[in-house]
This record gives C-alpha cells, sequence and structure tokens, in this order.
C-alpha cells in the first residue's frame, strides 16, 4: 500500500491596502477607523500629536507600588487608519510608526494628517491634486482647493462629537465637488 503524500497547505496572502488618492474617501475610511480606535479605550488612546506610538500605562499608587501595566497605543487619525485598515501590529519595542513606513500609502497618510486639520491644500498636494502655475509666481498650485478648507475642532477625547460632525460635514463638502 502506497502512502498518502501530504499536502502543503499554503496561507494566501493578503493583497496590500492601498488607500485612495480621493480626499472625501480617506476621511471616511480616517472616521471609521477612529471609531474603532475610540471602542477600544484599553488598547489604544487618541493623541494627535503621535502617528502610531505603543507605549506602556502604569497605575500605581503615590507610594509607588504599582497597581496594574498595560500596553497601549496612541494614534492620531492617520494611525488609526495605519492600525486597522492597514493592519499595523502594535510593537512594543517603543518605536514610533510613521508614514515613511507605508511607502504605497505614504501620502495618503500625510493626506489624511492635513485633512483633519481642515487643510484642503495640503492634502490635495499630496494625493496629486496640485497643478503647476505660471512662472511669474501669481498662482499657487493647489490655490482652487482652498475654497474647501474648513474649520475642524480640536479632538477632545473627553468630548470627540464635534470633532467627528465637523470632519463628516468635511468629507460630504469634499465628496459633492468630486474629491
Amino acid at each position: 500500500m502506497a502512502k498518502a503524500k501530504k499536502r502543503v497547505v499554503k496561507k494566501p496572502r493578503k493583497k496590500p491596502v492601498i488607500l485612495p488618492m480621493k480626499m472625501s474617501s480617506l476621511i471616511k475610511i480616517a472616521l471609521k477607523d477612529l471609531r474603532k480606535v475610540e471602542a477600544q479605550p484599553r488598547k489604544f488612546v487618541v493623541e494627535m500629536g503621535n502617528w502610531f506610538l505603543p507605549e506602556e500605562v502604569i497605575c500605581e499608587t503615590s507610594s509607588g507600588i504599582i497597581v496594574e501595566t498595560h500596553d497601549i497605543c496612541s494614534v492620531c487619525a492617520a494611525g488609526s487608519v495605519m492600525a486597522f485598515t492597514l493592519g499595523q501590529k502594535v510593537d512594543l519595542n517603543g518605536d514610533e510608526v510613521c508614514p515613511e513606513h507605508f511607502p504605497k500609502n505614504e501620502k495618503q497618510l500625510h493626506a489624511i494628517n492635513e485633512l483633519r486639520v481642515g487643510n484642503a491644500i495640503g492634502a490635495a498636494r499630496y494625493v496629486g491634486l496640485w497643478e503647476p502655475g505660471p512662472s511669474t509666481g501669481s498662482y499657487r498650485p493647489g490655490e482652487k482647493y482652498q475654497k474647501y478648507d474648513a474649520h475642524i475642532p480640536e479632538y477632545d477625547r473627553d468630548n470627540p462629537e464635534p470633532f467627528h460632525k465637523a470632519m463628516t460635514k468635511f468629507q460630504q463638502k469634499l465628496e459633492k465637488a468630486g474629491l
């Protein structure tokens, strides 16, 4: 009787995620991922000054007795996209993960960072919408996107809704314009 051959089952490779180069779509993705971050307060904290920074939280008494320690990752809007849509795993070697770690999505992540403060011109530059201006310098490339800039309130962890509402309104305005 012949031995049956063992079949080697290869895991299918995940196709790399490439974020869209459309500003309204980037906002939609970032807001969805930001909600996921907010839903996991023991694992993530929104800190718009950090891209994706793994940290250790230590809870201790005033006399220095450690009550609890746990790992957490502080993320900005683009960092939430790194965590969820792009699937970045938390590596606690203490190094911050930045857009440059995602070469195929670097421009889009930088655009999200501009969008979270309402800067359509800055985001347009990252997604390739700036056009060369005349040599006289009277027209700045991307200037036509200035009319889409929006006032976005600073993110407040205790009350994130004003940020979410303003970003949703900004997203809808850009989507309506086809951006």
